[in-house]
């Protein structure tokens, strides 16, 4: 999401703590290339169009990942649902998609042989695909590019704008859809991730009715989705996550696992114990 501004007034050793947390553990979207690099430099009003003639897919999305799993679970039904993975700690759903941890994904590289029909999950969670809506009119350049993408000889990343923001806010005030607002988020979210991420204030980027449903729908994700822990919740996944990568029961590390202190400077520094992280 855009970068917001509510740890401005966290103390300065907090701020800097949780954003060293923040660019470690979240990944990181490459930001727009400046003009002249990998590939054409579109107008941003043709960038707006390229963005919004695509439906994407991802491996990641649960139906996806589900299906790939189910497909490649062994004759014999020897391994557990999708479900009981995640609820071990393998993975985790989140808005819709299956994100798993660098350490549990590093783990079960080394150790593909007993990764089983996980391993298609891991190999599934970073495909991209792209697909030309039908209401697609493009022509010319653009049509030829658009063509490109939807073949896989052109990664969207490739291309540039010269005003990734402005592109950013149009894809959201311009997003015309009967689904709700929170399902049009989603797919904006996607859209601005191909895009390079790129950071602004919502606050400046849309006022009156665009402003409004954009945060209404940013707060209904955060008030309904399953996936946001508190601090006892994150403790629990990370000590499944480690008794999973070592190989150990969960009892055992949570008797070395600190747990999470009350204080916000003193949680900050929890999550930046090299023991933790």
């Amino acid at each position: 999401m855009p970068r917001f501004t509510s740890l401005d007034y966290a103390p300065a050793e907090t701020r800097r703590l949780l954003r060293e947390r923040l660019l470690r553990h979240l990944g990181r979207e490459p930001q727009s290339r400046a003009p002249g690099h990998d590939g054409p430099v579109l107008a941003d009003e043709a960038m707006v169009c390229l963005l919004q003639s695509f439906d994407m897919g991802f491996g990641a999305e649960w139906a996806r990942a589900l299906a790939s799993y189910d497909a490649a679970l062994p004759a014999d039904g020897d391994e557990p649902p999708l479900q009981e993975r995640l609820s071990a700690g393998w993975a985790r759903l989140v808005w819709g998609r299956v994100k798993v941890s660098m350490d549990v994904g590093v783990a079960f590289h080394r150790r593909r042989a007993h990764a089983g029909a996980f391993a298609s999950v891991l190999d599934e969670r970073f495909v991209e695909n792209y697909r030309l809506t039908p209401e697609a009119q493009l022509e010319g350049e653009l049509l030829t590019i658009a063509e490109g993408i939807e073949k896989g000889e052109i990664e969207f990343r490739q291309l540039s704008c010269r005003s990734p923001e402005w592109v950013a806010a149009r894809l959201w005030d311009q997003a015309i859809s009967s689904r709700d607002d929170v399902t049009t988020l989603r797919t904006w979210v996607d859209r601005w991730k191909v895009l390079g991420a790129p950071e602004f204030a919502p606050s400046k980027a849309w006022d009156g009715e665009a402003g409004e449903r954009f945060r209404q729908a940013a707060l209904k994700v955060i008030e309904t989705e399953e996936a946001l822990e508190d601090w006892q919740g994150t403790n629990a996944r990370f000590i499944r996550e480690m008794a999973l990568v070592s190989g150990t029961e969960p009892r055992v590390i949570e008797s070395y696992f600190p747990a999470p202190p009350q204080t916000l400077v003193d949680r900050a520094l929890w999550l930046d114990d090299n023991y933790i992280t």
